[in-house]
C-alpha cells in the first residue's frame, strides 16, 4: 500500500472521524483529498512524512486548528487547501 500515489476520499458525507495518523506512512502519496466529508479533528503532523505530496485538500470538512508546521514545510507541495484558506509555496 505504500505505492499509493492518489487517495481521494472526497464527497462522502458518511466518512466521519479523524484523519488516521497512519496515512503519513504512505510516503509515495502525491495527492490527498478529504474535501466535502464529515472528517473532523485536526490535521495530524504525521502527514509531514508525505515528502512527495503536491496537493492536500481538506475543504468543507469539520477539521479545526492550525495546519501543522511539518506539512507547511513539505518541499514538493504546490498547495494546501483547507476550507476557504489556501496556502501555497514556490519551488
Amino acid at each position: 500500500m505504500t505505492a499509493l500515489i492518489n487517495l481521494r476520499l472526497s464527497f462522502n458525507s458518511k466518512l466521519v472521524g479523524t484523519i488516521p495518523t497512519e496515512i503519513g506512512m504512505l510516503t509515495n502519496l502525491e495527492r490527498l483529498r478529504v474535501d466535502e466529508t464529515g472528517v473532523n479533528g485536526t490535521v495530524p503532523s504525521t502527514l509531514g512524512n508525505l515528502v512527495r505530496a503536491k496537493s492536500l485538500k481538506f475543504e468543507w470538512t469539520n477539521i479545526v486548528g492550525p495546519m501543522p508546521a511539518e506539512i507547511c514545510n513539505l518541499k514538493q507541495q504546490t498547495g494546501i487547501t483547507n476550507d476557504t484558506t489556501t496556502t501555497t509555496t514556490t519551488t
